[in-house]
């Protein structure tokens, strides 16, 4: 998302929420609970899934020894939502690429994009596999919109303010998470139940919550 779309604007994740907020009041409440439950969910699969890793021994040290406390591993996580969140409404908005060719827009979605993560995590028969190799390619996508502009060969414009700075989620990067804790995680961002049935979120349109598969 180039930052002439978002004039004025140094925090993303500030963008973020006050689009959210402005959809909250204008569809009565809809938004905000779908948002806030999913959201709820996905920070306690996520956290779970990285404490309870393998390879993050680090990890848990810095937490029982009080390096890192809850409320700080909780705004991690967080930041990792926003980021998602983000990304989710950029692609669907086709905000990203706009104006670029055909070929740099396949090889975002194919390889990139946060869309080929939501069609996996949306799968019913997905399973834990025991590989962590989705969380190391999205720190890569992660990394195309940081200030060392790695994204530029694609045509994309890097994102002021907190929420892709390079920095944000070292700690997190450092660690390992089961791809199917990953999947989870973005699968309750992606769908919602409605009347007994799952639908999927459309970042695109809100307003057509109601309706969209």
């Amino acid at each position: 998302v180039s930052q002439s779309r978002y004039e004025g604007v140094e925090d993303t994740g500030k963008c973020l929420l006050e689009f959210y907020h402005q959809e909250t009041l204008q569809q009565g409440g809809r938004v905000r609970d779908r948002l806030r439950d999913g959201v709820e969910r996905a920070i306690a699969l996520l956290g779970t899934g990285f404490l309870q890793h393998h390879q993050n021994q680090k990890l848990r040290q810095l937490i029982a020894e009080d390096h890192l406390n809850a409320k700080d591993f909780y705004r991690l996580l967080l930041f990792l939502i926003y980021r998602l969140l983000f990304l989710m409404v950029a692609e669907s908005r086709n905000l990203l690429l706009a104006g670029e060719d055909a070929e740099k827009v396949r090889i975002y979605r194919e390889y990139y994009s946060i869309e080929r993560l939501r069609l996996l995590a949306e799968r019913p028969s997905y399973r834990r596999e025991g590989f962590q190799d989705i969380w190391q390619g999205l720190i890569v996508t992660f990394a195309l919109f940081n200030e060392n502009w790695r994204g530029e060969v694609l045509g994309l414009s890097p994102l002021n303010g907190d929420l892709f700075g390079e920095k944000t989620l070292k700690l997190l990067e450092k660690c390992a998470i089961d791809n199917y804790d990953l999947l989870m995680s973005i699968r309750e961002l992606s769908l919602y139940e409605n009347k007994g049935q799952l639908r999927r979120v459309n970042y695109g349109e809100y307003r057509d919550w109601e309706t969209s598969q």
